[in-house]
């Protein structure tokens, strides 16, 4: 918990709205962007040009990927950078028991203000919702993309938990 005097901020608050590195494993590109509309986070792989056409193939492989919430993106992604639409795979935050903002924003009763202050330990509302931050999402986002290299390139070594 926040120290006495020091303002409580709500751990979205803290988070940017949208991040992009690069996975030093794959090589790919990962994205993170904030919907902006109920503030849950979703996490997309950006597929290499090479293996788009393999990528957009995916039909029965894709299911079998262990990411948060299953697959819920694949397409193009606009508004990143001007003329540039990357292909991608992803996931989202906006599940069952996922909590998500807009809860908060609009007075959920069954949520516990203090135990989603960035500082707690604890980010579980009464009812086991959790929201997943952009540290959950980022992990994801590498697992996702090493799954994703391992499905369209067959390169498994590389790729290994270290």
């Amino acid at each position: 918990m926040a120290s006495e005097g020091v303002e409580k901020k709500l751990l979205w608050e803290n988070e940017p709205d949208s991040l992009s590195f690069v996975d030093e494993d794959t090589g790919y590109t990962c994205f993170i962007r904030r919907n902006l509309i109920v503030g849950h986070l979703c996490g997309y792989v950006f597929i290499p040009d090479d293996l788009v056409n393999k990528a957009k193939e995916l039909s029965e492989k894709i299911k079998d990927i262990d990411i948060h919430g299953g697959i819920t993106y694949k397409g193009y992604i606009e508004g990143i950078a001007d003329k540039i639409k990357p292909y991608a795979i992803g996931f989202d935050c906006a599940h069952a028991w996922d909590f998500v903002p807009y809860m908060y924003m609009h007075g959920c009763k069954e949520l516990s203000p203090e135990v989603i202050i960035e500082g707690t330990m604890e980010y579980q509302s009464k009812m086991d919702i959790t929201y997943k931050d952009i540290n959950f999402v980022k992990n994801e986002c590498r697992k996702l993309a090493k799954q994703l290299h391992e499905i369209l390139t067959g390169e498994k070594e590389k790729c290994q938990e270290k």
